[in-house]
């Protein structure tokens, strides 16, 4: 069988194109993920079939969540080894003459990454389960697992049934555990039941028992409270007879006494405050005059401001001098540099006859002349700018400014005249400071005397209120009024303590004395009429005996009531129980019973059925026994192609006997080293072995021709050995009458498949 023409279905950029294929074709789809997947993907659609109804893989569902529907079928035109076409498998009728099961045994499509080799990775059970359509995990798995992938007997279908048959027991058996279950519920709902309604009986019985001790304790409350009754009345009595205290006149004395003593206070500060000023006075007025006499120490304005004038001319004179011996300088320069160019310039002219140089004989001689003018000027001597007569006027004004002053330099008189121009003006700044602050401390000082004098009118004014107040009151002293009223208050405080412990016996807010008797008149009457029926024997026990049966019966109530709701959640947990139970068990019990019966019986029939299929598994295991022999023999017929792609650096593999199929199972032979373990062979070496040993056993597993596609063999390779590699694979006597499919996105590596002689197609348009 051959694939002439791949017409893709599904979506993206290969929806819709036709694919026209070689017997050995190599896929070029660059970075295209999607093209790629589309492309495998419309492959095993052709190859299996119609497919089914909805989305079967990743590719559909994404097509089903964007446009509402799965995408359209895939098909393929194939040809027999003979040359006669025959139709797409998408066009195929059910039943038709090409068995579908052979038709997708023969296609292996091994996907990216399955080259890279793990270190202790079982790699030939796992592959022979990719071989199979199965799972295995050791040789004794892959091995069953093969031998039941070549034919199933009737003894597997038979175990099948018997597995569904088994698993309908237990789920009836379940179901009549159920019944069992809600039998044993509907009791404990009954004695719950029973339980609570003893619980509901006692609580009862203890609320009548609390109720008949209350009105024994009402009626020993009534004497109690009329005694509290008869206390508050006799001290508010107490209390109309102390006589009257004027509280006002008292607390307007108070406050007269605080102001006055706030009055004193003041007087003390404003004091303190006026002595601190007129010190801070005294030392101003003491720094004023010592910058006064400062003052008058230094010379006279008079003779600095002749002294700066003499210095003034003296400096418009020698800038006069300097300026006009420039003068000089400048004009005799201009001589010599034209008397230069003259004779420099003349002399070149007679002798060459040429503008041009005599030109420049000029300006050399015009700036020789500059230079020897500026010599000859700078070597004069500088005349005196002074004059005898400014000199001596000089000196006399620097000898009239003081004693300190003569024999002075000019220059030293002036560096001295700026520094007593700016002590003048400093003693001048700080005697106008000094003054400013002078006047700011004295009116701060009179401010504060007269706060003295207002303070002392006030305490004065206080003192005398709080003397006629103290008179109205018929107190001589405020101490003798706070031991008056202090009387009072004591009296007062007991009164409000018999109100508060009225309020806490009647369990109620009065506030007052009229409201607290009118509430103790109300609860007497209450407790009157209350304890009217009470038993005289409980009555005589006292306060403290029935409190305790009191609280005896509230203990015992409130344990009750516990327990009774207790009862309650596992009455209503029960109840859910039931109706759990109810529908596990999803009918009647007789048809529950009839259906475990019927099969059980089925059960024993297929026992009897198993015995029969004993000689067909025994045939399996046989066969099954033939498989590990094949196993070596493919191992064996990978090593010339392992050895071909290697280049040579490999010469062959085999697998050592009485070992377990795995890494440490496979020995190669190097062509240096010798025979060396699995492991011990690089990456690449390793995914070349791995790529040998799929195609011995798919070759193996599939003696007639089929398709081979390899998704991204070569990854972990450079693109010369995946040539050669990809070469050698091409021509080997394994891949003889197979159709091979290369999928890869190496430019370079679809140019060595097509130099090997495979067919190159692009899908990365």
């Amino acid at each position: 069988m051959k694939l002439l023409k791949l017409i893709v279905g599904g979506f993206g950029v290969l929806s819709g194109r036709t694919i026209d294929l070689d017997k050995r074709s190599v896929v070029l789809y660059g970075r295209n993920e999607a093209g790629k997947t589309s492309f495998i993907d419309s492959l095993l659609d052709a190859l299996y079939g119609e497919r089914p109804k909805g989305p079967r893989n990743a590719s559909d569902r994404a097509w089903v969540a964007r446009y509402g529907e799965a995408p359209a079928p895939s098909r393929v035109e194939m040809v027999t080894s003979s040359g006669a076409p025959t139709a797409s498998s998408s066009e195929r009728p059910a039943g038709g003459t090409l068995a579908e099961s052979s038709l997708a045994r023969a296609v292996l499509i091994l996907r990216a990454g399955e080259t890279a080799l793990a270190g202790s990775m079982d790699f030939l059970p796992a592959f022979i389960a990719k071989v199979s359509g199965g799972s295995a995990v050791s040789l004794e798995d892959a091995v069953d697992t093969l031998a039941t992938f070549v034919g199933k007997t009737k003894a597997a279908r038979l175990s099948k049934l018997e597995d569904i048959l088994s698993q309908k027991i237990i789920a009836l058996e379940g179901r009549l555990g159920s019944a069992a279950e809600l039998e044993a519920v509907t009791k404990q709902e009954t004695q719950t039941q029973a339980r609570a309604q003893a619980l509901t009986e006692s609580v009862n019985r203890e609320r009548a028992a609390e109720e008949a001790l209350t009105k024994a304790r009402d009626r020993r409350k009534v004497g109690l409270f009329e005694g509290r009754l008869a206390a508050l009345e006799q001290t508010d009595a107490a209390i109309r007879g102390a006589g009257a205290f004027d509280k006002t006149l008292h607390q307007e004395a108070l406050a007269h006494e605080e102001k006055r003593a706030a009055c004193a206070n003041q007087v003390s500060v404003a004091r303190a405050l006026a002595t601190q000023t007129a010190g801070r006075v005294s030392e101003i007025e003491r720094r004023l005059q010592a910058s006064r006499d400062e003052q008058a120490r230094l010379p006279s304005g008079e003779k600095r401001a002749l002294l700066k004038m003499k210095l003034d001319e003296r400096k418009i004179a020698e800038q006069a001098a300097s300026a006009g011996q420039t003068d000089q300088t400048g004009v005799l320069r201009a001589a010599f540099a034209a008397l230069g160019a003259v004779i420099v310039g003349g002399v070149v002219w007679f002798f060459t006859k040429n503008a041009g140089l005599a030109f420049i004989g000029a300006v050399i001689g015009a700036a020789a002349g500059f230079f020897l003018a500026g010599q000859f000027a700078g070597a004069k001597p500088v005349a005196a700018v002074d004059s005898r007569e400014s000199a001596a006027r000089l000196r006399g004004v620097i000898d009239d400014m003081g004693e300190d002053w003569r024999g002075r330099s000019p220059d030293d008189a002036e560096k001295r005249l700026g520094e007593l121009e700016r002590r003048s003006q400093t003693i001048g700044l700080e005697i106008e400071q000094g003054v400013r602050q002078l006047d700011g401390d004295r009116a701060g000082k009179q401010k504060h005397d007269g706060e003295v004098r207002a303070a002392e009118s006030g305490a004065q004014d206080h003192a005398a209120k709080l003397k006629e107040l103290l008179g109205r009151l018929g107190v001589a002293s405020l101490d003798e009024c706070a031991e008056r009223l202090a009387r009072l208050d004591h009296a007062r405080t007991a009164l409000t303590a018999g109100i508060k412990e009225a309020e806490a016996q009647l369990g109620q807010k009065a506030g007052t004395l009229e409201a607290a008797q009118t509430l103790l008149r109300v609860r007497i009457q209450q407790l009157r009429q209350n304890s009217g029926e009470a038993d005289p024997s409980l009555v005589e026990l006292g306060d403290a005996a029935l409190d305790e049966r009191v609280s005896a019966c509230q203990s015992k109530k409130r344990n009750l009531e516990s327990e009774l709701q207790e009862l309650g959640q596992r009455l209503q947990q029960l109840s859910q129980e039931k109706g759990i139970l109810k529908g596990k068990i999803g009918g009647s019990l007789v048809e529950v019973h009839r259906d475990k019966i019927r099969c059980e019986s089925l059960l024993a029939d297929l026992q009897a059925w198993r015995e029969a299929g004993r000689m067909a598994k025994e045939g399996l295991e046989q066969f099954s026994t033939g498989v590990e022999g094949q196993v070596r023999d493919c191992v064996a017929k990978a090593g010339p192609l392992f050895s071909a792609m290697s280049g040579g650096a490999y010469k062959g593999l085999r697998l050592k006997e009485g070992s377990d199929i795995g890494d440490d199972g496979i020995e190669v032979e190097h062509a240096t080293h010798g025979w060396k373990p699995f492991p011990w062979m690089s990456t690449g070496a390793c995914d070349l072995l791995w790529l040998a040993l799929r195609v011995s056993f798919a070759r193996q597993a599939f003696p007639d021709p089929a398709f081979l596609v390899l998704d991204e063999p070569f990854h972990t390779l450079d693109s010369e050995r995946a040539a050669n590699a990809l070469k050698c694979l091409a021509q080997s006597p394994e891949s003889l009458g197979w159709q091979f499919i290369i999928l890869t996105k190496d430019e370079r590596i679809a140019e060595g498949a097509v130099a090997a002689g495979l067919t190159r197609v692009d899908l990365t348009a």
